[in-house]
């Protein structure tokens, strides 16, 4: 008995060994670590130092995939379905189970004390079955189980490429509030000069109060709008440090990136777009890859409810001190004939087909979302792109304006209403170009990921902190 307690030792030591192990290899279908899978280094995911300092937006990008947890929880989910398919693949493989039993029987007569025997006997008995056949049972498990890590993979791209665009649309928000405030300074700027230049031609006796009054209101306007757009630079720079999965409040600053290599996307149809995403969104491939899961699994349930053939083998020990030790084997066949559930079978079978219909209507509601995104992601990018050389030039008219207004007045030979005027007609045209100038790079983006072609290699290579 002793040895049959050491030897069971072993085994739950060596079985608490083996949770750890990966035999059947599904490790190989999950990627290193959250970040990795589109255009990233295997070894992207370094600690955070701090202070961030001056981020760069492929740093950005690259704290953000390794640190938000969106792109953890999909990467989490890819080796949970890997796990699965390990599970079903070991149906594959017979299963041993160790049995040691130890009994003692006293026997005696009644009233008669002394009297009886007693009997002490030890069951060492090592068990072994194998599945020989179940109609593709599982075969189909194991099919269905490939195509939904095949989807998660698939899920995870997509997850990776939500937060990649996340990323870059909060980084250029950032860029383009801080240019704003800037701006709004320039806007101040020129509400002060005008104020000043109303209150010396009220001193000179050429104006009225009023113009200093409308002045003076201007320039308050003009701190209030610098107040707003401060926060908002608060605002956007906590909304970027959360997507890369940093409290809200970590200081760091931001530089405007180079210039992104040519995106031959940019130079595509229409058509050719949306036939290009049809082909490469990883969401759109997990949807596909789910229905082809769906499938196999009416398979599975089919076969629930046929007859299964087993193997069967059970060598065992018996020592007893009254007859002493004997080896016994048992072996042979097992077949298991399902006869009525109940109609459990019939309505599973009806899930999986339902389940089946509800994968290929997501997959098909997802390929018309999908040519949707590419139309509203290359029209927007084609009119930014417009709008872009228009806003330069309303910036150049006016402040042109802006300057000759302000000259005639100060020259006594216009009134302040052009002046304020022509002020603010600067400032709406300088907000309308930096938000333009903005949304070209977020739109270029957003068809990127419409097509599911966003990743680090459009950034170039990594410069780390700056």
């Amino acid at each position: 008995m002793m040895a049959a307690v050491i030897l069971l030792g072993c085994l739950t030591a060596a079985m608490v060994r083996a949770a750890d192990m990966d035999p059947l290899d599904t490790g190989r279908y999950v990627s290193a670590g959250p970040a990795n899978g589109i255009g990233s280094p295997a070894a992207l995911c370094a600690p955070i130092t701090s202070p961030l300092g001056t981020l760069t937006l492929l740093t950005a990008a690259e704290i953000a995939l390794c640190n938000n947890p969106q792109t953890r929880a999909a990467w989490i989910n890819t080796r949970i379905a890997a796990a699965q398919l390990g599970i079903s693949r070991a149906s594959y493989l017979p299963s041993v189970s160790l049995s040691a039993t130890r009994q003692w029987n006293r026997s005696g007569s009644a009233g008669i004390a002394g009297s009886g025997a007693s009997a002490a006997e030890t069951n060492i008995a090592l068990s072994l079955q194998y599945l020989l056949f179940d109609f593709g049972g599982r075969s189909a498990q194991v099919e269905s189980d490939r195509e939904a890590l095949i989807a998660a993979d698939l899920s995870q791209d997509a997850e990776i490429q939500s937060v990649l665009f996340s990323t870059i649309q909060d980084y250029y928000d950032l860029l383009a509030t801080t240019e704003s405030v800037n701006a709004a300074r320039a806007t101040l700027h020129s509400g002060q000069v005008a104020y000043a230049a109303a209150v010396a031609q009220h001193q000179a006796g050429t104006v009225t109060l009023s113009d200093v009054l409308q002045a003076q209101t201007a320039l308050s306007q003009a701190r209030f709008t610098l107040t707003q757009i401060l926060g908002a630079m608060r605002t956007a720079r906590g909304t970027l440090a959360n997507i890369m999965g940093l409290p809200a409040d970590t200081p760091f600053a931001v530089t405007t990136p180079a210039p992104a290599p040519a995106n031959p996307d940019m130079q595509a149809t229409l058509k050719e777009l949306v036939a290009r995403a049809a082909r490469t969104r990883p969401d759109l491939a997990a949807a596909r890859a789910e229905v082809q899961s769906a499938k196999a699994g009416i398979t599975v349930v089919k076969s629930s409810g046929l007859p299964t053939l087993s193997a069967f083998t059970t060598p065992q020990y018996v020592d007893s001190n009254v007859f002493g030790g004997e080896h016994q084997t048992v072996f042979g066949l097992s077949l298991s004939v399902p006869l009525f559930s109940g109609f459990s079978t019939t309505y599973q079978i009806h899930k999986a087909r339902a389940e089946l219909d509800s994968a290929k209507a997501a997959r098909d509601q997802l390929a018309n979302q999908v040519s949707l995104q590419v139309f509203d992601a290359y029209t927007a990018y084609l009119t930014d792109r417009q709008a872009l050389a228009a806003s330069s030039d309303l910036v150049a008219s006016a402040k042109s304006s802006a300057q000759l207004a302000l000259g005639r007045y100060q020259a006594g030979v216009g009134n302040i209403l052009d002046v304020l005027s022509a002020n603010a007609a600067l400032a709406a045209a300088r907000s309308e170009d930096i938000q333009t100038r903005y949304d070209l790079h977020i739109t270029q983006a957003s068809l990127a990921e419409a097509v599911g072609n966003l990743n680090l290699g459009d950034f170039g290579q990594s410069r780390g902190n700056q």
